[in-house]
């Protein structure tokens, strides 16, 4: 089976990097996993469950915010009640970085959705707050630089866009600025990152501590015979 392109998601990508032969499995050959239970994860499921309360709480279906979000119930307060918040805000660019539906995968090259995203106009800025449940991880900033990128490209009157990683368990917040005048800089270091997982290529796949879970892996009825023991 052959693809002229992908359109990626920065989990595409991550999956990518810690092994090409997954990225292929799912993306291109679409192997079947239905050998594989649903296996999600109880923090999954609370982390789903989070962002769907803090949703519902800006968008006035719920009082009050999920108690892992307590420790930022002045941030969700303020933005519920002062901002034109958009939660769940989904994108999609083209190969010239022009906004196209999110379901558009023949146009798109990469997309992803915002856990919520507004426009500042008194300071002309973008925001935008990505929810964390559980632990701090390394590839969270290049997650921040990506949707730094989609907040100046869909908010084209905003002169700088900051994006914060909110961490609701530990109650920290990481956060990083872009100004309109890098955003040339990381379009050019985001479309390689896009090219990188992109067809022809051998796909090889490499064995890592994530074999065990992986649904390709032989060992829990996959076709991957590199992940077994």
């Amino acid at each position: 089976m052959s693809k002229s392109h992908i359109c990626v998601s920065f989990s595409g990508m991550q999956l990518y990097e810690g092994c090409p032969s997954a990225f292929q499995r799912r993306y291109i050959l679409k192997e079947d996993t239905s050998h594989v239970p649903d296996g999600t994860s109880p923090a999954a499921v609370r982390g789903t469950r989070v962002h769907k309360g803090v949703e519902n709480y800006l968008l006035r279906k719920e009082p009050e915010l999920p108690e892992e979000a307590l420790a930022f119930e002045g941030l969700f307060e303020g933005i519920r009640d002062g901002r034109d918040a958009l939660p769940e805000e989904k994108f999609c660019f083209d190969e010239d970085w022009e906004r196209v539906p999110f379901e558009d995968k023949e146009r798109g090259r990469v997309r992803g959705i915002l856990d919520i995203a507004y426009y500042d106009d008194e300071t002309n800025t973008a925001y935008v707050q990505e929810l964390k449940t559980g632990k701090k991880y390394p590839e969270h900033s290049k997650q921040r630089s990506l949707y730094g990128l989609a907040g100046l490209l869909m908010f084209p009157e905003a002169d700088n866009v900051v994006v914060n990683t909110v961490y609701l368990d530990g109650a920290l917040v990481d956060a990083l600025t872009i100004s309109r005048a890098q955003m040339e800089s990381y379009q050019y270091v985001w479309q390689r990152y896009i090219n990188k997982p992109q067809p022809p290529q051998p796909y090889t796949a490499k064995k890592n501590w994530k074999c065990r879970f992986c649904p390709y892996n032989a060992e829990v009825g996959g076709k991957c015979q590199t992940g077994k023991k």
